[in-house]
């Protein structure tokens, strides 16, 4: 959802609204990763049969937080 807002639209509103929103479940799962990596596991792949190991969500945390950051720049390049 968030790479269709921002490639469909030129609003810095929605930019900003979803650029917030990935902010607030990224630092989410951050804190979750940091007190209890197996609760994270359950929640991000609750509804798959298979799930990441937890030796491997250090590397899905930091692509999305790379992704996040890079929405970020564009957002600040697009004003």
């Amino acid at each position: 959802v968030s790479i269709f807002v921002f490639t469909s639209s030129s609003n810095p509103l929605g930019h900003g609204l979803i650029l917030a929103a990935n902010y607030h479940l990224l630092i989410d799962q951050l804190d979750d990763y940091k007190n209890d990596p197996k609760h994270l596991q359950n929640w991000l792949f609750a509804r798959s049969s298979k799930q990441l190991p937890i030796k491997y969500l250090k590397h899905y945390l930091i692509f999305f937080t790379i992704t996040t950051i890079i929405f970020g720049l564009l957002l600040i390049k697009s004003n």
